[in-house]
């Protein structure tokens, strides 16, 4: 089981301007949402930990992952809003994102809703702006620390500074996620050449998993890590209402 945890979300697209303002195209979407789906899609084990409103926009996406077939054992209810990300195009046709997430569901994680996770769950995927916003960042963070043991950790902080401006915030919050995927697993002695990894619950060696396909940089000595170029956010767009 591949678990995905972050934010979860819609789009907001104008698609026409009206005499009383505008109508607007939602997009179900949040990248830990996304890997979520697109993991099942692909026939692997998928689930997704974050917070989903009550309100009708929370139970659309929760439908949309039954659909999907992603569990939704570690979903966390919460009487908060849905994030809301309005999308603009630049004058040079490039995506312009204002996002409406003060104290949204899947910023609101508390380390009280944290999951035991089982045996089963073998890999853990963190992003993206839910590793700074709190309290969902810090609880992902001991989410992690406490999980990481036997698990590949898959990171993607799409680093976006309209919703945390501090880019200092953001390389401390990846270096302490980095961390915890740089610490390396138990080996068992390579066969025919693979090193193959001991997964300490069920016993018997299984190959590797391959990180950079599950979108992680991942060098071959059983976990995944970040290019040091992440650490370096791009400049910051202040349109962010929070």
């Amino acid at each position: 089981m591949f678990l995905s945890c972050g934010e979860a979300l819609y789009d907001l697209f104008p698609s026409a301007e009206t005499d009383t303002g505008f109508t607007f195209d939602a997009r179900i979407g949040g990248s830990p949402f996304n890997v979520a789906i697109g993991l099942s899609r692909l026939g692997r084990g998928a689930a997704l930990s974050t917070g989903l409103s009550s309100d009708p926009l929370g139970r659309r996406l929760e439908r949309t992952l039954k659909d999907e077939g992603v569990a939704t054992t570690w979903l966390v209810s919460k009487r908060n809003p849905t994030t809301l990300a309005l999308v603009g195009l630049g004058p040079r046709g490039v995506p312009h994102y204002s996002f409406y997430s003060h104290d949204a569901a899947d910023c609101s994680v508390g380390e009280a809703d944290l999951p035991d996770l089982p045996g089963s769950v073998t890999a853990i995927h963190f992003g993206s702006y839910s590793l700074v916003v709190e309290p969902t960042g810090s609880s992902l963070l001991q989410l992690a620390r406490r999980h990481h043991e036997g698990k590949l950790i898959s990171l993607d902080p799409n680093i976006r500074l309209n919703v945390e401006p501090d880019a200092g915030r953001w390389r401390r919050r990846v270096e302490a996620f980095s961390e915890i995927a740089e610490r390396p697993r138990r080996r068992a002695p390579a066969q025919h050449g693979r090193d193959r990894t001991v997964d300490h619950r069920s016993g018997p060696p299984v190959r590797e998993p391959p990180a950079r396909a599950l979108g992680a940089a991942g060098p071959p000595h059983g976990r995944a890590a970040l290019h040091p170029r992440s650490l370096h956010p791009p400049r910051p767009d202040r349109s962010t209402c929070r």
